[in-house]
């Protein structure tokens, strides 16, 4: 089994001394594979697999060219995938806005939305448009 060693590793991130993680440096399943993941598998669970092999099952689980990219390559998807979180949706949050907070009882929440029924789920996503009509105190 090859050992990583700073000069085995890419020298465009080298590691720090100071510490063993660096979150810009990337090891791909084939570099994995180069330092040795397959022979310590097979140590671990009594196997004869190739390397060629493990790539050919990674591949076949992935089912997906893409997703083989991302997952096991190390490829984004690019621009339009390459964040968890729309920027608008972090920009919405950057600002104070009022928000609803409403107390009802179990009457009240029957009397407004009715009994409960996994079938209606899309109408509990909605909030009711609001009466018009005025009650006034007596």
């Amino acid at each position: 089994m090859q050992s990583i060693t700073r000069s085995s590793l890419d020298t465009r991130h080298p590691l720090p001394a100071t510490s063993p993680w660096n979150l810009y440096f990337r090891v791909t399943l084939p570099d994995a594979i180069r330092f040795g993941l397959v022979d310590a598998i097979n140590r671990a669970r009594g196997t004869k697999i190739s390397p060629e092999q493990f790539l050919a099952d990674c591949r076949a689980r992935a089912r997906d060219e893409e997703i083989f990219q991302q997952t096991y390559m190390c490829n984004p998807a690019g621009a339009a995938t390459n964040h968890i979180v729309e920027w608008s949706t972090i920009e919405r949050c950057r600002f104070d806005y009022q928000i609803a907070r409403v107390h009802l009882e179990h009457a009240q929440i029957i009397e407004r939305f009715g009994a409960f029924s996994p079938a209606r789920e899309a109408e509990r996503e909605y909030e009711p448009p609001k009466s018009t009509t005025s009650v006034s105190p007596s």
